[in-house]
């Protein structure tokens, strides 16, 4: 399904079935186990225990106790169409190990997406947004 974005247009969204849902939140549990440590402490994005209410009370304290004068937000366009799976791969193979693993991630990757009861075979690049590993 699609679903409107701000600017006018619209955003893909993934719906996995149930099982791969299930499997993807473990997969998410044991990939946030691997990767969180790399993560600096004003990164919010998608992390356990972490929300935009966290990042706010950051700016906050950033802007009144340390006298910042600037806020920059950054955001990457397009970047959940755009991610390029070559690259992605050669990203997870330096701290994965098991090919069991890296099948079962490259199989989301390319799975495609059943639209108007049409399948439609996944591209080399992009990923859909929805599922519990997407981020």
């Amino acid at each position: 399904m699609y679903i409107p974005k701000a600017d006018g247009k619209k955003r893909p969204l993934g719906i996995p079935a149930v099982i791969d849902r299930a499997i993807q939140a473990a997969m998410s549990r044991i990939l946030n186990e691997i990767y969180e440590q790399d993560f600096l402490k004003s990164s919010f994005g998608f992390r356990p225990g972490l929300s935009c209410h966290h990042a706010l009370a950051t700016i906050n304290e950033i802007l009144y106790r340390r006298k910042a004068e600037y806020v920059l937000e950054v955001d990457i366009q397009d970047f959940f169409g755009s991610l390029s799976h070559e690259w992605l791969k050669k990203f997870l193979r330096l701290r994965i190990g098991d090919e069991r693993v890296l099948k079962l991630i490259e199989a989301w990757l390319s799975a495609g997406v059943m639209e108007n009861g049409q399948l439609q075979v996944g591209e080399e690049k992009g990923t859909p947004q929805g599922g519990s590993v997407t981020p």
